[in-house]
């Protein structure tokens, strides 16, 4: 027979007015991965760019921290 929807049980959902669980722009994705990446590495920055396989000098920029170096 025909399957219709009835047949899936499909429930629709109401979009929310919440914002997204997650960053909106990729640098803000990318800055939060660099945070995340150093928290891991016990704050080794030397470890956590060569983690997310960037120079040190790119982590630095992500983390805010141009004149780190």
């Amino acid at each position: 027979g025909e399957i219709r929807p009835d047949d899936l049980s499909l429930e629709t959902q109401t979009p929310t007015a919440s914002p997204l669980p997650f960053p909106a722009s990729m640098d803000e994705i990318e800055q939060a991965a660099a945070r995340a990446m150093v928290e891991r590495c016990g704050g080794n920055k030397s470890a956590a760019a060569t983690t997310l396989g960037i120079s040190r000098s790119r982590l630095y920029r992500l983390l805010g921290e141009a004149g780190a170096l």
